[in-house]
């Protein structure tokens, strides 16, 4: 019985959100939790109807101790009354062996009455919290998967987050390379630039060169006219 009433003990002290706390998987642990509790509240049962039982038997006991007591001392007086002092003394006798195990019984009675009286109280709080549990279980199971699901989504925006660190070094870099290849355009455009220039520069200085060859040819040909021209001199 004292099992009985510290697992009760147990029950009513026991936090249930620090329970949840350390549970690993705390949807199958207050299934678990519950059907302990009714196995206990069952054990709980059976020891309080015993107590119950005893503590019944013990007062009966009592009250007919009590009772031949009395009755003896009626007979006492009876036997007194009618002269049979002896009688008397033994009917005496008889009711004070009633008294003494009546007095020896009541002890033992209102220890078993005491004990009955806290194991209903204990079941009856017992099953208060069982009704309790069984009404929180839903809420706390929905609240645990929620707080599953947060921190789920919580380790998702922490990789996201890291994607975009990384999606950002991306464009870092590929912004970088585009930066690169106009530099390269750009250089290209200069390099052509200054090619064309030289070219214009090489076929002016051409022009300068044949002009000037053939200015050199039309002075000759002035001065010296063509071999027909020699000829009919």
């Amino acid at each position: 019985m004292s099992s009985i009433i510290q697992r009760i003990n147990d029950i009513l002290k026991a936090d249930l959100h620090h329970m949840i706390d350390q549970m690993e998987d705390p949807e199958r642990m207050l299934k678990q939790i519950i059907r302990d509790t009714e196995e206990y509240i069952g054990e709980a049962k059976v020891s309080v109807v015993k107590a119950l039982a005893a503590e019944k038997q013990l007062f009966n006991q009592l009250q007919e101790n009590r009772a031949q007591s009395v009755a003896w001392a009626d007979k006492a007086e009876y036997a007194l009354r009618n002269g049979q002092e002896e009688m008397a003394k033994m009917a005496l006798t008889r009711k004070f062996e009633y008294e003494q195990i009546a007095d020896s019984l009541k002890p033992s009675w209102s220890s078993a009455k005491d004990t009955a009286q806290r194991l209903r109280e204990q079941l009856k709080a017992t099953e208060a919290k069982l009704l309790e549990m069984s009404r929180k279980r839903a809420a706390l199971v929905a609240r645990q998967r929620a707080a599953k699901a947060q921190q789920a989504l919580s380790r998702t925006l922490v990789r996201f987050k890291s994607g975009l660190e990384t999606q950002n070094n991306f464009v870092n870099i590929e912004e970088r390379i585009a930066q690169a290849e106009a530099e390269a355009q750009a250089i290209t455009e200069v390099l052509d630039e200054q090619e064309s220039l030289e070219k214009a520069f090489a076929t002016q200085q051409k022009e300068l060169v044949i002009e000037e060859e053939l200015a050199v040819l039309k002075q000759k040909i002035q001065i010296q006219p063509r071999k027909a021209d020699w000829q009919d001199c």
